[in-house]
């Protein structure tokens, strides 16, 4: 069974479990997986005294069930209205399969647990376990509808209501009722000139089907078909079962296909409805999802109880005529003949492609024609950038070696970041005995540049090396889908640059000098560890290349700083001592991100007596000071623990070149910092920050960063990026001030709408999207639709009023954690759907359904056993597999778990057949970025999240390989008008995906913003250039310049930005001149006892009488309306406000 396949049986099971079969042939009544005989059940029938086990069949293959069907099936029913909701005769049946199941899970029967070694612990966890049949009745749906629009002259439209009903069946001798199910149809023909509807029963069957319909000034009418159950109020569950309709089907029938339903207009048309030009829309469904669909010579209209959309992949690996574009990175590092060609064909062709598109601009809808031609002018103008890039690497002796060397050192860093653990261990005597082999000892396939990441760095070559290049002030932001390869793309630039920057130094007589050339941020630090991870393998290659031949590159080390936060980096030395201790005495892994060698693999953080394998405290000669330095434990590693002399001439130990302590960031200055948004706000207060920057005591002492990369730019949106819009001024400022230079910005997502107004609010700087789109979504050239691929299949799950929103969400993990290993034993890989990603857009709902789990999903896992027959336990060598699967690890990826995120994300990558193979992982927004795992391919998504972007990222989290394609299953409440909505345009909105993504608002100089983030930039550029640790004399020397810094950028901004920003400056001026701010100091600790002028937003002062600015500590949280704290007593002291210790000067790590 091949991999698509496989997730097409989760989706049939999905089907077969919560709406049921649609008719009474074999093929639907039977489960997916391995074919298990169906039981008769007739009136000779006797029940066994163990809980019974299906699938069960009537006297003509007929289905039947044990209990209600109410209760198993809890989508696609339409049901009567309740007079109550208390249990009654059809609960009390439920009641006795509880107490059955109890008896024979004691006697160790069927459901029991044959053999103890199957649970974990005492050997007695499953036996307090019940099967739960679900006992609420609801209040269930009792219509559904759709719509659609067709001509004026439509006469009739011919309407069908399927489904199938229920009813209790006599058997010889049983402790429940039974229940066999019917076929149901009906059929109508109504007038399409005006709104009607008509009655029909059948039995206990009571429906009206109807037609709504609604002229307007157009040649169109909008009709909305629709059935309702007209049964009377029922006050018992039994009865309520009888009258409902099960998997209902509403369709109708059309001699001509339906108009498209919201047609654009030349005022509503925009560069969206130019990419989905070839995607419309033509029904809407209501309490269901909807499609229209041509079956021979008519067009049917459906209702759709469990949408199912396979969204096709783009896929950035393009070719022509079978040949791919890529270029080969070991190629290019040799820039040799075949390097060459391939650049030259992708300059060539593309140049071709678009002549084409401009010549179909014509036949486009003249509504769309103008933003078609604005579309390919920006391809123009991309190739054109391309092709001077490629000049200067044609003609450039220093840009094609550095270009080559970062091509190599891209290559090499493919095989470290993807490198396998090789495990360690310890023997008595301490001696590391490591596993498998290192990677780059065997030769590696040749890794390949995919043509939209080499035409990125080809078109920024220009900007990177000319100070006055045209577009030098242009923001690139690059667009692929999840997983399509913009990091690679941004850090193949991030390599060219650090060595371009160190050639030039060695050139100028600097061959020593460290600073920061590379400044990359991304927003959710406890998942930038993985993207960490992977750039560290880059700077290792890189300081390879430099090791080689550092007469070109120098003598400086090449570094990587990990500039995070302290939940995830510690923030002094001290602190990083302090775990290195704890870790020893308590044996517990050392809490660092580097959880293996980024170079060859070897695992890295156990425990020995008195060693950790790849940390161990050094001490730093100037300061008399120790430090952990991380280091490979295979001592054949190049980035094993070894000595050398450092600049001042002391003996130091070096390791893997990576620095996760704050105040070693800030000292080593290393090449690459990769930090948070959230972090800037520290510069206001660690003001020893400045170095990364090329600065000491205010002064330019060394270069600045060159690169500026921020990653998942969606996320900089709302009240986050309207503070960081203001802190992007004080970081240009810093790079620019006392003869430095404006960095180049690049920035990167996967979901983007208005990027232009976003980019201008932020940065102040025109953008573009790369690669640029073409005519439409399926074809960029460097992206294009994968006729090939799998791509990602999307399950809509609504209840419509039917069970409880956590009765529906652990009956949907129930079965996505039955099926993986019922498919197995049919010969299915069950791996990709092993582990199940369950995400969550708020805790509060991750709470509720963690609670639920814990009490039911093993219960709901043996009811399944029960209704299929199919055994998903263990396999037992030469015994039958044991009944049920058993849910050994679950664990959690929110921001306020207890767990090492690191380890987690480790044990992610384990697969089926090993050990501590995840089950459920329950995550929240930390998932949004950063998690890339190439098994994973199941997800739940608890609820629509509360934006379309959240949900495409989370979403591409899974996918992500052509071994695991994706299968995302999205559980919605009906009861919530947003997922309501979500359920009711499904197919739709999932046909146009990117088009949904909302705009990203940025608003850094309305007056809330500025209140909030004026003083924490203010106080960051006057404490470091300034630098009189005085703020009356710094305000005195430098108020004025960064006032006007501020207003430059509120000019460009534009609206009403510069006098907001007046207002705001004129409040902190009178604030700042008050005369006790001439006795203050900034910080808390250099003023004493005394209230410091910079406080803690958020902190409460001792004193409203004293001056002070309040200081964002963290961009976290800004759009908290208020923060109060209580404290008995009155008033607290002031805070320990982060401090300024003193610059330290040139030290050796």
């Amino acid at each position: 069974m091949k991999p698509h396949e496989v997730r097409t049986q989760m989706t049939k099971g999905l089907q077969r479990r919560l709406i049921g079969p649609l008719t009474n042939t074999p093929e639907e009544i039977s489960w997916p997986g391995e074919y298990v005989e169906p039981k008769i059940v007739d009136d000779k029938f006797i029940e066994p005294k163990s809980y019974p086990t299906g699938p069960w069949v009537g006297p003509n293959g007929e289905e039947v069930l044990p209990d209600p069907p109410k209760n198993i099936y809890l989508v696609g029913a339409l049901g009567p209205s309740m007079l109550m909701t208390a249990m009654d005769q059809g609960n009390e049946v439920d009641q006795n399969v509880l107490d059955e199941a109890e008896k024979e899970i004691q006697a160790g029967g069927e459901f029991g647990i044959v053999d103890v070694s199957e649970t974990e612990g005492d050997g007695n966890a499953d036996e307090d376990v019940e099967v739960q049949v679900d006992k609420e009745l609801g209040s269930a749906q009792e219509s559904i509808g759709v719509s659609i629009r067709v001509d004026k002259d439509v006469e009739s439209i011919e309407i069908c209501l399927r489904g199938g009903a229920y009813k209790e069946l006599a058997v010889a001798q049983s402790n429940r009722a039974w229940w066999i199910r019917r076929d149901v149809m009906f059929n109508v023909m109504l007038s399409a000139k005006e709104s009607s509807s008509q009655d029909f029963s059948d039995g206990d069957i009571e429906v009206q089907i109807g037609i709504d319909v609604r002229t307007d000034e157009t040649d169109t009418k909008v009709c909305t078909i629709w059935a309702r159950n007209r049964g009377a109020e029922v006050s018992t569950f039994i009865e309520a079962t009888r009258k409902t309709l099960f998997q209902v089907r509403l369709t109708a029938d059309l001699a001509e296909k339906p108009r498209p339903y919201a047609p654009f207009t030349n005022h509503s048309a925009s560069s969206l409805d130019l990419l989905y030009q070839t995607i419309t829309l033509f029904s809407v469904g209501h309490g269901c999802d909807s499609k229209v669909e041509k079956i021979h010579d008519i067009h049917r209209v459906s209702s759709v109880a469990m949408p199912i959309v396979n969204v096709s992949g783009l896929t950035p690996d393009t070719s022509k005529d079978g040949l791919k574009y890529a270029v080969g990175m070991n190629d290019l590092g040799e820039m040799n003949s075949n390097a060459v060609a391939a650049v030259e064909r992708i300059l060539f062709d593309y140049e071709s492609w678009i002549a084409l598109r401009r010549g179909e601009i014509p036949a486009i809808d003249t509504a769309l024609q103008q933003i078609a031609k604005e579309h390919i002018d920006e391809c123009e103008r991309f190739l054109s950038d391309m092709k001077a890039g490629w000049q200067l690497i044609r003609s450039d002796a220093d840009i094609s070696r550095c270009l080559r060397d970062a091509s190599k050192a891209m290559s090499l860093q493919r095989i470290g970041s993807g490198a396998p653990l090789r495990a360690v261990a310890f023997a008595q005597d301490g001696t590391l005995s490591i596993s498998g082999e290192n990677p780059h000892s065997t030769p590696a396939a040749q890794s390949e540049w995919r043509p939209f990441q080499i035409a990125f760095i080809l078109a920024s070559l220009r900007k990177t090396v000319d100070e006055n290049a045209v577009n030098k002030n242009e923001v690139d932001v690059i667009w692929m889908p999840t997983g399509g390869g913009k990091t690679e793309a941004y850090l193949g630039l991030a390599a060219f640059t650090i060595l371009w920057e160190k050639l030039h130094q060695t050139r100028s007589g600097k061959a020593s000098i460290q600073n920061t050339k590379v400044l990359m941020r991304y927003t959710l630090r406890l998942l930038t560890v993985q993207q960490i991870q992977r750039a560290t393998s880059l700077i290792c290659a890189l300081e390879l290349t430099r090791r080689q031949y550092s007469d070109v590159y120098g003598d400086a080390e090449v570094r990587i700083g990990a500039w995070l936060g302290n939940k995830v980096t510690p923030g002094k030395r001290k602190d990083a001592v302090s775990k290195f201790k704890a870790s020893l005495k308590s044996g517990t892994d050392y809490p660092s991100i580097t959880k293996k060698c980024p170079w060859c693999g070897t695992q890295m953080g156990h425990v020995h007596k008195q060693q950790i394998a790849g940390f161990k405290m050094t001490l730093i000669p100037q300061l008399k000071e120790h430090r952990v330095l991380t280091f490979c434990p295979d001592l054949t590693c190049p980035f094993s623990a070894h000595s050398t002399i450092g600049p001042s001439g002391a003996k130091i130990e070096r390791g893997i070149p990576i620095f996760e302590a704050d105040q070693d960031v800030y000292a080593s200055r290393p090449d690459f910092v990769v930090g948070t948004v959230d972090k800037m706000a520290r510069i206001s207060w660690m003001t020893e920050s400045q170095g990364l920057f090329g600065l000491a005591g205010g002064k330019r002492t060394y270069d600045p960063p060159r690169l500026f990369i921020q990653d998942e730019l969606h996320l900089i949106a709302g009240p986050l990026g309207s503070i960081d819009g203001l802190f992007e001024v004080m970081l240009e400022h810093l790079c620019e001030v006392d003869g430095g230079r404006a960095p180049v910005i690049v920035a990167a997502t996967a979901t983007t709408k208005n990027y232009r107004d976003q980019v201008h609010a932020l940065y102040a700087r025109s953008a573009r999207v790369i690669p640029p789109p073409g005519l439409t979504i399926d074809d960029s050239f460097f992206a294009v639709k994968d006729p090939n691929s799998q791509g990602k299949t999307y399950v809509g799950v609504c209840s419509g009023g039917q069970a409880g929103a956590t009765n529906v969400q652990t009956n949907v993990l129930s079965l996505l954690s039955h099926q993986p290993p019922a498919l197995e034993s049919a010969g299915a890989n069950p791996d990709p759907y092993w582990t199940n990603i369950t995400f969550f857009s708020s805790r509060r709902s991750l709470g509720l359904l963690t609670s639920a789990v814990e009490t039911t999903l093993k219960s709901r896992l043996k009811y399944m056993n029960a209704l299929t027959g199919l055994r998903t336990g263990d396999p037992v060598p030469e015994k039958v597999r044991r009944a049920t699967r058993y849910i050994r690890s679950v664990r959690e990826l929110t921001a306020t778990s207890s767990e090492d995120v690191s380890r987690v994300l480790a044990d992610l990558e384990i697969s089926r057949n090993e050990d501590k193979c995840v089950d459920l992982c329950f995550a929240t927004s930390m998932i949004e970025v950063g998690l890339d795992v190439p098994r994973l391919g199941l997800m739940t998504v608890m609820g629509q999240p509360k934006s379309a972007s959240q949900y495409i990222q989370v979403t591409g989290r899974v996918g992500r390989h052509d071994s695991a394609p994706g299968l995302v299953v999205t559980v919605l409440n009906s009861r919530i008008a947003r997922d309501r909505a979500h359920y009711e345009g499904f197919s739709a909105w999932h046909e146009r995906l990117y088009a949904s993504v909302e705009s990203a608002s940025v608003t850094p100089f309305t007056t809330r913003a500025l209140e909030k983030s004026a003083p924490s930039v203010l106080s960051g550029m006057l404490r470091i250039i300034g630098n009189c640790k005085n703020p009356s004399q710094d305000i005195a020397k430098y108020w004025s310049t960064a006032c006007n810094v501020l207003a430059v950028r509120a000019i460009k901004v534009g609206g009403s930005s510069s006098i907001n920003l007046t207002t705001v400056l004129q409040a902190l001026g009178l604030i700042a001149n008050r005369p006790e701010v001439a006795q203050m100091k900034w910080t808390t600790e250099e003023e004493g006892k005394n209230e410091p002028f910079a406080f803690a937003m958020g902190s409460t002062t001792s004193s409203v009488a004293r001056p002070h600015w309040k200081i964002l500590n963290s961009m976290r949280s800004v759009d908290q309306d208020a923060n109060m704290k209580a404290f008995p007593g009155g008033n607290p002291a002031p805070p320990n406000a982060p401090t300024n210790p003193t610059t330290e000067g040139p030290i050796d790590l």
